[in-house]
């Protein structure tokens, strides 16, 4: 089995109801506001199962913490956690990934743990030399876009081997997302690892952000106001639990509801709320505790 971990960040905006000025608080980039925010950042690492992010561990970081840091410092406390399940639960680690963005791609954390295979975005700006040919990814990403012109084919994706610095012997992925013209690369140091493999791990980071968006735009975490970081940290833990609990009455819904496969849980709460739903749903999802926290459990076993 493989299990893939994510780490990513996310800038929460909070006015803080005492006004005072507190240490973790400052302003960050928001790429949902697209401008500096004041706020907290929270940097995150959870994981990925049955297509559902759960958070494992997270920590609120100041300016002046450095985000790489960090993620290593959460990563090596869940990978300590992880290695006691043969002793706690008699089952053995599974293979693990780790998935994250450009900003926590440098070489430590590559070579932080030799049991997990590390994915990322390498910047456009390093260097690489592919088949003898050294220049930077934007240039390598350049040459593939005019073979296509000059061939009148897709060449992508492009699974190449590659060395450069700071990250050495590496793979690297060129791909182009649906309907772009502009070619995307994300890297590993696992040399054997097929092209679909490296994407498909990559690629369960969009569960996490569909978790954070769940926070804020659902359950609107910036809504609650904080006196301090703690009191904010509290917050961020209830708020993450109900989620959880969201998506896995949502999840539940799809199963034992065949026409519900479709739909999100804003759109099972509006019907189960507004419209003429049938009473043996209310009934099952409302009613018989005992039958959905039983099915909750084996959904998550």
């Amino acid at each position: 089995m493989h299990v893939t971990l994510v780490s990513d960040r996310s800038m929460s905006k909070q006015i803080l109801s005492s006004g005072d000025d507190i240490p973790e608080g400052d302003k960050f980039f928001s790429g949902q506001s697209h401008a500096p925010v004041y706020g907290f950042r929270l940097t995150l690492i959870g994981m990925v199962l049955g297509g559902q992010f759960s958070p494992l561990q997270g920590v609120i970081s100041s300016k002046a913490d450095n985000e790489r840091d960090v993620a290593k410092r959460l990563l090596a406390s869940v990978k300590q956690n992880l290695d006691r399940l043969p002793e706690i639960h008699h089952r053995t680690c599974p293979n693990l990934f780790l998935s994250v963005d450009n900003g926590f791609c440098d070489l430590e954390l590559f070579e932080a743990d030799d049991e997990i295979t590390v994915i990322s975005v390498p910047k456009k700006s390093w260097i690489f030399d592919i088949d003898g040919q050294k220049m930077s990814l934007n240039q390598h990403s350049d040459r593939l876009l005019e073979e296509e012109r000059t061939s009148q084919t897709s060449v992508l994706p492009l699974r190449k081997r590659a060395v450069g610095h700071p990250l050495g012997e590496v793979v690297l992925l060129f791909f182009r997302y649906h309907a772009r013209t502009t070619v995307s690369v994300i890297v590993t140091d696992q040399l054997d690892i097929f092209a679909k493999t490296l994407r498909r791990r990559w690629f369960q980071r969009t569960e996490s952000e569909q978790f954070f968006r769940f926070s804020t735009h659902t359950l609107v975490i910036q809504a609650a106001q904080s006196t301090d970081a703690s009191e904010f940290d509290r917050k961020v833990a209830v708020n993450f639990l109900n989620v959880l609990v969201c998506q896995t009455v949502t999840a539940w819904c799809r199963i034992q509801f065949p026409f519900l496969h479709t739909w999100s849980f804003e759109k099972i709460r509006t019907h189960a709320m507004y419209d003429q739903v049938d009473q043996t749903f209310l009934d099952d999802l409302l009613f018989h505790d005992d039958d959905l926290f039983h099915s909750i459990y084996e959904f998550t076993a």
